[in-house]
């Protein structure tokens, strides 16, 4: 039975770090700041890679459209362990979107304004665990 109103994953961007910074002790927390605008499911995926790979972060976000990107800024702070080291991001931005829509590069927005480490504990803690869907292999 064909499905009525198929949708596609769009991987809108993913964003690669290097090595970040010598771990000098075991926890850190990352501050994040970002913002996402378009009519479609919007989800970000935040991988923390080194011995093992973990979905540190993830979030969805529904059909909102804003006039400016500028006017809804997510910021999140997440724990971080370092026991391995040093570590590497991976961040993921993807909009699911019906298989109808002609131009995929109008669909939305995708904005960071803050990506940064602190060595010690979060204030707060927004991070969750979470499996991404794809795979997160170095392109």
């Amino acid at each position: 039975m064909p499905q009525k109103n198929p949708k596609l994953a769009f991987k809108a961007s993913r964003l690669w770090t290097k090595n970040y910074f010598p771990a000098r002790y075991r926890n850190a927390c990352l501050f994040l700041s970002y913002s996402m605008s378009g009519n479609f499911r919007k989800q970000l995926y935040v991988m923390q890679r080194n011995e093992e790979d973990v979905c540190v972060y993830s979030a969805e976000h529904h059909g909102l459209k804003y006039t400016s990107p500028t006017t809804r800024w997510i910021d999140a702070e997440i724990q971080l362990n370092l026991k391995y080291g040093d570590a590497r991001f991976v961040l993921d931005f993807e909009y699911d979107i019906p298989s109808n829509i002609g131009n995929y590069q109008e669909i939305g927005l995708v904005d960071i304004r803050n990506f940064s480490i602190a060595y010690g504990n979060c204030f707060r803690n927004d991070g969750n665990e979470c499996d991404s869907l794809h795979d997160i292999s170095q392109p």
